[in-house]
């Protein structure tokens, strides 16, 4: 069963481009990613350029000497609909401000967003940095 989850951006102008995920959306998979791969303007800007993806992985661009494809996907690249689906490519969806993206968003069960240089997330309850976020997904388990 996919955990869906959003991945924007927040750019320069104050924009914020938005992209879905369809797979491993929680924040031990893809929150750590993004933290841990997608840590600058310009890696998170690179990630979301291709559009909505199926599955998040450390990297974006696959070694173009191997195959790489939703059937035959290189273990550490992402998957995209439109450049590994062969779907039609869809563009981010674009607010015109941080605050009306977090009005109007595309609500999924995780919601990731890159603004002043971190990533914050939501899963409905408002937003909070994903390194916090991780340190209490981290604490649970090991009470568990």
């Amino acid at each position: 069963m996919a955990t869906r989850s959003t991945i924007a951006v927040e750019h320069a102008d104050g924009t914020v481009s938005q992209v879905y995920c369809h797979w491993d959306g929680y924040l031990t998979h893809n929150g750590q990613i993004l933290v841990d791969h997608y840590d600058t303007q310009k890696k998170a800007e690179l990630l979301i350029l291709m559009g909505s993806m199926s599955s998040l992985r450390p990297k974006c661009i696959p070694d173009p000497a191997k195959p790489h494809n939703s059937d035959n996907p290189q273990d550490d690249v992402t998957t995209y609909y439109s450049r590994d689906n062969g779907e039609p490519f869809v563009k981010p969806s674009l607010y015109p401000t941080v605050d009306n993206y977090k009005r109007n968003l595309q609500c999924e069960e995780y919601d990731y967003l890159f603004t002043e240089g971190q990533w914050e997330v939501s899963n409905g309850r408002g937003y909070e940095l994903v390194t916090q976020a991780l340190e209490v997904a981290k604490l649970k388990e090991t009470d568990e």
